[in-house]
């Protein structure tokens, strides 16, 4: 079950990857340890639903990501309503992301971003609208 890094991929162009690393898309794999090498802490400038991340949220974040094992995106991810890979993403890449999490909005903002991503889930799925 990749559907997580599945939808991600669908969502990001070519060009996103090589304007911001120079790079061609990546698959699966790929894209996990590209968001792992480039994980920061540096995320204080994306809000979501509209609040300021903590120092502590921050960190958490932060830890989340330094401590994935790229051995299980096989396995299925477990997106949660606000997820590190993707105030990650939003960061990395400048998009705002709009998730549908089991119904309810989330919204992840940068300032001027690039463009808006949307995807939806629920317990079991995630995808790329």
């Amino acid at each position: 079950m990749t559907c997580f890094w599945d939808g991600i991929l669908k969502g990001l162009s070519n060009e996103d990857f090589n304007r911001v690393f120079n790079i061609n898309k990546p698959n699966n794999r790929g894209l996990v340890k590209l968001l792992i090498d480039n994980n920061s802490k540096e995320t204080k400038n994306i809000t979501w639903n509209g609040d300021i991340f903590t120092n502590k949220q921050i960190e958490e974040n932060y830890e989340h990501i330094k401590n994935f094992d790229i051995n299980s995106i096989k396995k299925g991810y477990l997106c949660s309503v606000c997820d590190p890979f993707l105030i990650l993403i939003s960061k990395l890449f400048n998009v705002n992301i709009n998730h549908r999490y089991c119904g309810h909005l989330m919204k992840y903002r940068v300032t001027n971003p690039i463009k808006t991503l949307n995807f939806s889930s629920n317990t079991g799925h995630f995808t790329c609208l």
